[in-house]
């Protein structure tokens, strides 16, 4: 019933368009439909429910992106939604996606973020809109040429008299686009140990910048929950964390075990 009533009001002209209700509802009565059911139909197809939300144009303070995990997810998208957190749903990864490769790998012909390790231990961070191969050869280029102030890497091996690793070079992410590219370059920069970088890459905001080095495995402490990918610190420009209160706290704790904190797109959810 809302997909006709619908299409009457996309199709219609003010004038044409009671007959065509009219119309309707003859039709729903014959198919059996109960004048209760036909009048709540039409009672949300012209309900505007712009004045039930928000003005328009005013957006939410942060948006999350959860895995969709059909137990937790939407559990959690509860509470944020009551701190004026909007959540979006990621598919989960298919096991076709992990057991077959439809396409043979690009290696580094490839835009992203990638890294080039040094004999001594150390790697440089660093990305390209073009392909990681041709950015590579920049870097040998200047190491070649003697030109320490272009590149990080002929500047360490030059100083130091160390051997790059360019043959162990390897991709770290696939990113297209520029400011994502630039924002995961600087996340991984400042989660990596030992870097020969110059410096922290793109500035990023204080809610945004890692709260601690990652291990090999990406751990973080029990009492944290991380929505993304990287978990990240409290310390906000000027907000203070938003706290929940009793019932949302039994809640989170009833979804992942701890209520400690919730992290998620520069937005700290700390308990009380």
């Amino acid at each position: 019933m809302s997909t006709l009533i619908h299409r009457a009001k996309s199709i219609c002209d003010s004038e044409s368009l009671p007959k065509e209700l009219l119309h309707l509802k003859k039709i729903f009565r014959q198919d059996g439909h109960n004048g209760r059911d036909i009048s709540k139909a039409l009672k949300r197809a012209f309900t505007n429910h712009n004045t039930a939300t928000k003005e328009e144009g005013e957006k939410p303070i942060a948006f999350a992106g959860l895995p969709f995990v059909s137990t937790v997810s939407c559990k959690i998208a509860r509470i944020l939604k009551r701190h004026d957190i909007k959540t979006y749903f990621r598919p989960p990864a298919k096991l076709r996606n992990q057991l077959v490769t439809a396409k043979d790998p690009c290696g580094l012909m490839t835009p992203g973020v990638y890294q080039i390790p040094c004999e001594c231990g150390q790697v440089y961070v660093g990305e390209t809109g073009r392909t990681i191969a041709t950015r590579m050869k920049e870097h040998q280029r200047h190491f070649r040429l003697g030109q320490p102030e272009k590149s990080a890497e002929a500047e360490h091996s030059i100083s130091r008299d160390h051997a790059i690793r360019w043959e162990n070079t390897k991709v770290l992410c696939l990113v297209d686009r520029f400011w994502e590219r630039l924002t995961k370059e600087a996340i991984l920069i400042r989660t990596t140990t030992d870097t020969m970088n110059r410096d922290a890459g793109y500035a990023l905001s204080n809610s945004w910048k890692p709260n601690r080095i990652l291990g090999p495995a990406g751990i973080f402490s029990n009492n944290v929950v991380c929505i993304n990918s990287v978990c990240m610190n409290d310390e906000l420009l000027d907000e203070e964390p938003i706290k929940l209160n009793k019932s949302e706290k039994t809640e989170l704790k009833n979804v992942s075990g701890s209520t400690s904190e919730v992290m998620t797109g520069g937005v700290a959810l700390a308990s009380e």
